[in-house]
């Protein structure tokens, strides 16, 4: 982590935002600032990990002709949440996976969360080379998903299979839709039985 400081940083306004790159939620009021007619450029600098984040205003014209001013935020917060005990590959992918949802790329996000999914199923079990609905379904037969999320199961399959064979693009709700499943059951294969393993190991319990 860089403690440096930032030199002719001025004084902007007290923002709040969550850092991209550290995960904290933030109120810094130091900076850089540009602006043009009715778009603003920022640059804030994180107090807790010295890091910067842009914010640029633009105007967005929506299908039906109204025009909105909207904000962006690069890098954006990651979705879904730090995960322990995964095997490499897997954890290798979920980090590739939210590091799309913090660069806007949705689809791309969406696409790792059905590689993620197929590699869980190999990692539990299932032959490589199967279709994807094949390993969604031994997910589903071995119990490696809870009951009750079957309609959670669907929506991701139908994301996968629509981000692989369709041209449209995901949407930042899409994206969430498959990192939140995924990272659950992520949390109930692998995170949960590894934690219920640490605390057996140094448990007196009887």
């Amino acid at each position: 982590m860089s403690t440096a400081s930032w030199s002719n940083t001025g004084s902007i306004g007290r923002t709040n935002y969550t850092c991209g790159h550290c995960g904290n939620q933030v109120g810094p009021s130091e900076g850089y600032q540009t602006r043009a007619g009715d778009s603003s450029e920022v640059i804030m600098i994180c107090p807790t990990c010295n890091r910067p984040t842009y914010f640029g205003s633009f105007i967005e014209v929506a299908s039906e002709g109204l025009a909105r001013q909207r904000q962006r935020q690069f890098p954006a917060p990651t979705f879904g949440d730090d995960l322990k005990h995964l095997p490499d590959d897997i954890e290798n992918a979920y980090r590739e996976a939210r590091q799309c949802t913090s660069a806007s790329a949705f689809t791309a996000a969406v696409l790792m969360c059905r590689k993620i999914l197929m590699n869980v199923a190999v990692d539990k079990g299932a032959d490589e080379g199967k279709r994807f609905k094949e390993y969604i379904d031994h997910l589903e037969s071995e119990h490696f998903v809870p009951p009750g999320s079957e309609q959670w199961l669907n929506r991701v399959r139908n994301l996968g299979n629509e981000a692989t064979h369709k041209i449209i693009s995901k949407s930042q709700n899409d994206a969430g839709i498959a990192m939140k499943f995924t990272t659950f059951l992520l949390h109930f294969v692998y995170e949960l039985p590894g934690e219920v393993g640490e605390g057996a190991s140094g448990s007196n319990c009887v």
